[in-house]
């Protein structure tokens, strides 16, 4: 798309690297993902696909139409995409639960531990928690506006190295991060308060984040001092 090193570009990186996973272990990437994170995590409701039997638990996934602004059903449990065993399984695209998300948000928010599982070094995690966009790419919007006035973009999150410049209103202490989702979800850790904030909806399109925004809010309002 760009010159290496020019600007950010919000590409199929992460799809790369679960092709590359695959190939150094010599397994299948939902295989990997299960022995290797889910189960150390105790990350019981996490995979590529749901099973029959779970698929009442599934959340119906809705869009917007453009021109009449109605809201219409994306993804049904009846025939999801979920529901397919054969699923090409990318480097996203995962199905999970708030109890399980919140797991590995713990794993990240301590440096590489759960309790008393270390799955990662926290120095790999410091990495994932680091900024590394230039001060010239982080002028470039992303996704139609300025992303990184207050935040920079470490390894599959965004980071937050400048409270006071935060888009819309600076919620986040310094070092927090996070990433939010398609359909709306939302989720960030917050070193300073210790913090998870963790929003699953399922509405695709750019009406779902002033939602995630509110909550946010709301979230670092009923902090007690």
């Amino acid at each position: 798309m760009f010159q290496p090193g020019s600007r950010w570009h919000y590409g199929i990186a992460t799809d790369i690297l679960g092709i590359l996973i695959e190939r150094v272990s010599g397994m299948t990437l939902g295989e990997f993902f299960r022995t290797r994170i889910f189960e150390p995590l105790g990350m019981r409701d996490t995979a590529f696909w749901v099973p029959q039997a779970q698929l009442g638990r599934l959340a119906t996934a809705y869009n917007v139409e453009q021109g009449s602004r109605r809201r219409v059903v994306e993804d049904h449990p009846s025939a999801s995409r979920w529901a397919n065993p054969n699923r090409f399984q990318s480097g996203g695209g995962l199905v999970s639960t708030a109890q399980d998300y919140l797991q590995f948000a713990q794993l990240l928010l301590g440096r590489g531990r759960v309790g008393d599982t270390r799955l990662l070094s926290h120095r790999s995690v410091d990495l994932m928690r680091s900024n590394f966009l230039t001060r010239d790419q982080r002028r470039i919007p992303a996704f139609g506006h300025v992303l990184w006035a207050g935040q920079g973009f470490g390894l599959g999150l965004s980071v937050v190295d400048d409270p006071a410049q935060q888009l819309p209103l600076g919620y986040r202490s310094m070092g927090s991060f996070g990433w939010p989702g398609a359909f709306g979800t939302s989720w960030f850790a917050d070193p300073v308060e210790n913090m998870i904030g963790l929003m699953l909806i399922q509405r695709r399109g750019i009406e779902a984040f002033p939602m995630a925004v509110d909550f946010e809010r709301r979230v670092y309002d009923a902090v007690d001092d």
